[in-house]
């Protein structure tokens, strides 16, 4: 909500911020922003009872277990996830990730002897990505590897812009998403969901063998 007010209201934020003082604006004839550092802890701390906005239904029907405003259903799934935040999980995390540490230092030091100069933020990137496409497709991105961006992180990225201006109108989005679902930066988000899906069926079939061959 911050950078949403930022970009589109800033004549409101720029004397307030810093304050520690409760400010409201109101912004129409349903929608308030409330300035108070109190906000948090009351919107976001233990006991609350607040709903995620409706901006959380900005990629339906696709819902992750973030974005889910459905408190049972995201707590269903959060039970799931739990057990992949477990101390044991947590520690065969660490190995693999520091395969991804060791590489990433290799590459570097490999293009530092040859005196080249680098984008760091590419290089943190592309770690970043390969650990995550390791834990959530079974395979890396191979981006450390090629030195290269993988096309589905391209195409994320690319469907990225939509969330800055859009991220006020969230339903305005929606229209998009149901009206031009090939065009432009819209048809660089499906293109990409479109090969999560098919990473996460092909795991899901290699673990079905697997599962299948044990028994």
């Amino acid at each position: 909500m911050a950078n949403s007010s930022e970009q589109v209201f800033a004549p409101f934020v720029s004397p307030v911020l810093g304050r520690r003082e409760l400010i409201t604006v109101f912004l129409g004839p349903d929608e308030i922003t409330v300035f108070s550092p109190d906000a948090f802890l009351a919107m976001d701390g233990p006991g609350n009872s607040c709903s995620k906005a409706v901006w959380y239904d900005f990629l339906l029907p696709e819902i992750a277990v973030n974005t889910t405003r459905d408190k049972a259903a995201h707590d269903r799934r959060r039970r799931v996830w739990d057990r992949a935040f477990s101390a044991r999980s947590l520690r065969l995390y660490n190995q693999q990730i520091d395969e991804f540490v060791q590489q990433l230092r290799s590459q570097i030091g490999l293009l530092s002897d040859k005196e080249r100069t680098i984008n760091v933020s590419d290089w943190f990137y592309w770690f970043s990505f390969d650990v995550m496409g390791k834990f959530a497709f079974g395979k890396s991105f191979r981006m450390l590897e090629d030195e290269e961006w993988h096309p589905a992180i391209r195409m994320l990225r690319s469907a990225m812009r939509l969330l800055g201006p859009l991220s006020p109108v969230p339903w305005l989005a929606q229209i998009g998403f149901a009206m031009l679902p090939r065009i432009s930066l819209i048809g660089d988000w499906y293109a990409m969901m479109d090969f999560c899906k098919d990473r996460m069926r092909e795991r899901i079939a290699v673990r079905q063998l697997i599962t299948f061959s044990a028994q």
